[in-house]
């Protein structure tokens, strides 16, 4: 992803069925701890440091997921960890790709 900005993204991954992969892989791969019940399940919240992740739909292999900041977190901090997010992403094999939405 290009250089990130202090704001709420929302991306839709789009996972690679020819991989094996579950939700509650994915979520230990991007190290996001889920508020309610593991795994996290469509419409629930989840978190990571600063992070705070609504996945919002899950259809099949297709994920949309909105991220923004905790409430009393610092930019900074929001935009480092944002950045590092990103860069899991990219790491995941059984992610085939992934887009931002409007």
């Amino acid at each position: 992803m290009a250089t990130v900005e202090p704001r709420i993204y929302r991306i839709v991954l789009h996972m690679d069925d020819s991989k094996p992969w579950s939700m509650q892989q994915l979520c230990k791969d991007l190290s996001v701890t889920a508020e309610q019940q593991e795994p996290i399940q469509e419409d629930e919240w989840g978190t990571r440091g600063v992070l705070e992740l609504w996945f919002q739909e899950i259809e099949g292999s297709n994920i949309t997921i909105h991220i923004q900041k905790k409430h009393s977190s610092h930019k900074k901090k929001y935009l480092k960890e944002l950045e590092e997010f990103f860069s899991d992403l990219d790491n995941i094999d059984y992610l085939k790709d992934y887009e931002e939405i409007g």
